[in-house]
């Protein structure tokens, strides 16, 4: 549903598609790109605010100030803001009523505290024969 609102908010600004950032996967959900000009300084005060307003933690939030990092990315200009790897701002101050409706799903996807977690991670190639991992009696 959050998706959908989304596009939808980008479609007005003429953009056809949410662009994913595969190197902002990673960290905190809600990313602020930011140089050293007013407008960054505005973005990231309103995406704080946003987040105020839709009790979302600061800890989901990573400001990015590296020029080094911010172009490694892809992005060429800033102020930018990235949620969850989708780049939904690019070189524009958004207020806080246009940033709520983008924030909406950050929350209902946090799983609730002490459910567990179940991670499965598979290195190809990271383990030896099966026959060699288990004593005989397991085959």
């Amino acid at each position: 549903m959050a998706f959908i609102k989304i596009n939808s908010i980008l479609k007005k600004r003429g953009q056809n598609e949410v662009r994913i950032i595969p190197a902002a996967v990673n960290g905190a959900r809600i990313k602020v790109l930011v140089g050293s000009c007013a407008h960054c300084a505005k973005l990231r005060d309103n995406v704080v605010a946003a987040m105020k307003q839709a009790n979302i933690p600061e800890a989901e939030l990573e400001t990015i100030s590296d020029l080094v990092k911010i172009t490694r990315m892809g992005i060429i200009t800033t102020p930018a803001l990235i949620v969850d790897g989708k780049l939904l701002c690019c070189g524009k101050v958004l207020s806080v009523e246009e940033l709520l409706p983008l924030l909406d799903g950050v929350l209902a996807e946090q799983p609730e505290e002490g459910v567990p977690q179940f991670l499965v991670l598979h290195l190809m190639g990271a383990h030896e024969d099966f026959k060699r991992r288990y004593p005989a009696s397991f085959a």
